[in-house]
């Protein structure tokens, strides 16, 4: 074999693959296209809205359980509702409500821990029950039932 054929077979070898410059446009057009990807889903939003429809069904689970409670007793827990217009943690329920009513008080994903759940419940003025949730991170309040508390100064009449 002679110098030049020898010479012509090494740069065949050598032209096999990609060259440094067309590896980093690869890999910086990959990269744009995952920072577009985050950027439309939004990760951030959506762990926020996943952890607020945690709170609303937790909320519903503890209102739903006081319903409950309040139909087959006829009277408010008197643990965690004996004042009317008091806010108090719903933990406090937990002598009431477990294991009739609940397996266990929910915690709030970010603001439960062992000392508190994270969900206040109160009674109003009219003995209505209320369950919310003070930490959601969306733009509406998490609540059911009624929490505020009712004018009753309004006079109601029946007609026959």
């Amino acid at each position: 074999m002679k110098k030049a054929e020898f010479l012509l077979s090494r740069n065949k070898f050598f032209k096999k693959g990609f060259t440094l410059i067309e590896l980093l446009i690869a890999i910086g057009v990959l990269v744009i296209v995952a920072g577009v990807v985050v950027v439309a889903i939004n990760p951030g939003e959506m762990l926020s809205g996943a952890r607020d429809n945690r709170r609303r069904a937790d909320v519903e689970a503890i209102y739903a359980s006081l319903e409950q409670y309040v139909y087959q007793n006829i009277d408010f827990p008197q643990s965690c509702l004996d004042e009317v217009g008091v806010v108090k943690d719903a933990l406090l329920c937990e002598d009431d409500l477990i294991p009739a009513y609940l397996s266990s008080i929910p915690k709030d994903p970010t603001c439960g821990d062992d000392t508190e759940s994270g969900y206040e419940v109160r009674r109003n003025n009219v003995g209505e029950i209320g369950v919310r949730a003070p930490c959601y991170e969306g733009d509406e309040e998490i609540i059911a039932g009624v929490w505020l508390d009712r004018d009753v100064t309004e006079e109601f009449t029946v007609t026959y």
